[in-house]
């Protein structure tokens, strides 16, 4: 299932996202995450097609800022178009996914109108003594659709410790920057030009220019080699 997290900057979404995370490793799921946890084992993900190598059912991905990689406003990019086809097939290894956003709607339109539930969380309690979350109310609906106001949803009360009593926001660092999913396109166009490196008629080359874009359409980077040991 895909389970998406939204809310204003601070109201708790990585919070959630990451007890989210906790719950499923405690209850024997394999945790894959684009941000750091600390306190279970997890893998580190950089590139949205390393899910597609898991080897462990069941599992979990929790995706920070998704739509710094998946954005609406870039929907017809590369790595918009690749992540959406990776989470429509979530199914296919044995994934459930959680995913932040600042507003439902930044997020590409191809994976909001598959998600499964959206949940709005809010913390609503700290610890005196020393000001860490320890309780949020979590506002949800399974009727997902393109505007979502909270405030008609009905809540649950969840608190932000584990079985063990440790802090759940001890578990990330609120201050960690999350980068764009690396493009395997971009990543293959670089190899590609690399390959041409020592072609002397790369640039005035028609045909070698055809034949980068023939590879990354195919994401191949052997036709390039194939091209130029037949032409030197």
């Amino acid at each position: 299932m895909l389970f998406g997290i939204a809310g204003n900057m601070g109201a708790g979404k990585t919070l959630f996202l990451t007890a989210m995370a906790n719950m499923w490793h405690n209850g024997g799921a394999s945790v894959y995450a684009n941000y750091k946890l600390k306190g279970f084992k997890y893998g580190q993900i950089n590139d949205i097609e390393e899910l597609l190598n898991v080897k462990t059912r069941p599992n979990f991905a929790a995706l920070d800022e998704l739509w710094i990689s998946a954005d609406s406003y870039n929907s017809m990019g590369s790595l918009n178009r690749l992540i959406a086809k990776r989470m429509l097939q979530h199914r296919k290894k044995d994934f459930d996914v959680g995913m932040t956003v600042q507003d439902w709607i930044q997020l590409s339109a191809r994976i909001r109108r598959v998600t499964t539930a959206v949940f709005f969380p809010q913390i609503i309690k700290f610890d005196e003594e020393n000001g860490k979350p320890t309780l949020l109310e979590i506002y949800y609906t399974f009727r997902v659709s393109d505007y979502l106001d909270y405030r008609t949803m009905k809540s649950f009360l969840m608190p932000v410790m584990d079985h063990l009593g440790k802090y759940v926001c001890d578990m990330y660092d609120t201050e960690e920057i999350i980068d764009e999913f690396d493009d395997p396109k971009v990543q293959l166009r670089g190899k590609l030009i690399e390959e041409y490196a020592g072609y002397e008629g790369m640039k005035k080359d028609l045909v070698a220019k055809f034949v980068i874009e023939y590879g990354l359409a195919r994401g191949d980077a052997s036709v390039v080699v194939d091209y130029i040991q037949r032409t030197r």
